[in-house]
């Protein structure tokens, strides 16, 4: 079924351009049985400095990149409670621990959920600057809010399966409408004019996977006029 789904993308895609084009591939972070991830070169285009990936083009058009927010956190909420994250939960953690570096906070949600141990995550998280303390106070605020939240279960394996189904969903439906769409890790690059297409489907289908009434939250990035 995998091989199918890729396959059907892959052709459809031969057709168009874009920047470092390559065939998507699936690549597995363990087993097949712990799911993976859609990849493709386009996501290692330097995007930091010199935001070279989002000023690439597709079929010499522009690009938006259409991403889900905070998205391993919302979807554990949704499917494993069916609660929601609120609009901007990494805001919410920063206000609780007046720790205001969103980085540092994605960072610590990303590799508490992704841990299996607690002691795992705090070591990954102090390799990326993280101090001790400001290990601690996000672990408290974020169980302040989110008390439900299972941290330090190894959960990533399973949220990047279910993010894998939906973006291969979306990028099935965008060969239905004629839509170019790339995978980035946890959102879609398509041509500027398919962004709000690419919003409604995204939406609609994340919140079909999750099986419950949680809508996600959908931020567009695009590349900057200087």
């Amino acid at each position: 079924m995998e091989e199918a789904e890729l396959a059907k993308i892959n052709n459809f895609l031969k057709g168009h351009d874009w920047g470092a084009k390559a065939p998507v591939r699936l690549i597995y972070s363990t087993d097949s049985f712990h799911g993976g991830r859609l990849y493709t070169p386009y996501q290692n285009l330097p995007s930091r400095k010199i935001d070279i990936r989002k000023h690439s083009l597709i079929d010499g058009e522009p690009l938006s990149e259409v991403d889900f927010s905070a998205n391993q956190l919302r979807l554990q909420l949704a499917v494993l409670h069916g609660e929601d994250a609120g609009d901007d939960p990494y805001e919410n953690i920063a206000m609780r621990s007046r720790i205001f570096d969103r980085e540092k906070i994605k960072a610590f949600i990303v590799r508490a959920i992704g841990s299996d141990s607690r002691h795992k995550a705090e070591g990954s998280c102090r390799k990326l600057g993280i101090s001790v303390n400001e290990f601690n106070t996000l672990e408290a605020a974020t169980w302040a809010l989110y008390p439900i939240l299972n941290l330090f279960t190894d959960w990533t394996h399973q949220g990047q399966s279910l993010e894998d189904k939906i973006l291969k969903k979306v990028m099935l439906k965008g060969i239905d409408d004629g839509i170019v769409c790339l995978p980035v890790h946890d959102a879609v690059a398509v041509q500027q004019k398919h962004q709000f297409w690419a919003i409604k489907t995204m939406m609609r289908l994340w919140t079909e996977a999750v099986g419950c009434n949680v809508k996600p939250r959908l931020k567009v990035d695009k590349p900057s006029k200087n």
